[in-house]
């Protein structure tokens, strides 16, 4: 069932992509406890609705993991994404063993009994991201 309602959370100044999910995340914990999970998703356009959708089923099946969407790198993208990617690709492989396609994606399923563990992960910018991958 879809909200009838949106709540916008914001901070006065930019405190990064890290806090910003940390301060939705805290959020949803104290006011929503019987859900399943949540589903993060940049709000870039890179993420269709029908996908926000698959990674909210798979949390139905998966309320263990983390589900991570995975973006192709085919046609136009920029060379600094691409390269962005492939190398944090490599370092995670390198450093935990486990193959992850997209480690940059913003689009997460995160099981809501993951959430407290989530916010003490350190990390208020891009890197958050990262650490959740590493956490995981």
């Amino acid at each position: 069932m879809l909200p009838t309602e949106v709540v916008v959370l914001n901070h006065t100044a930019n405190c990064g992509k890290g806090r910003a999910l940390k301060t939705g995340l805290l959020y949803i914990h104290r006011n929503f406890p019987s859900i399943l999970g949540v589903v993060t998703a940049d709000a870039d356009g890179q993420h269709l609705l029908q996908d926000i959708i698959k990674i909210s089923k798979q949390l139905e099946h998966h309320e263990d993991s983390i589900i991570l969407g995975s973006r192709q790198f085919d046609g136009k993208v920029p060379l600094k994404s691409k390269f962005g990617n492939l190398l944090t690709r490599w370092v995670f492989a390198a450093s935990s063993g486990k193959v992850v396609h997209d480690t940059q994606t913003g689009l997460r399923g995160i099981p809501f009994r993951m959430i407290p563990e989530l916010l003490a992960i350190k990390g208020d910018k891009y890197e958050y991201e990262m650490n959740v991958l590493i956490w995981a």
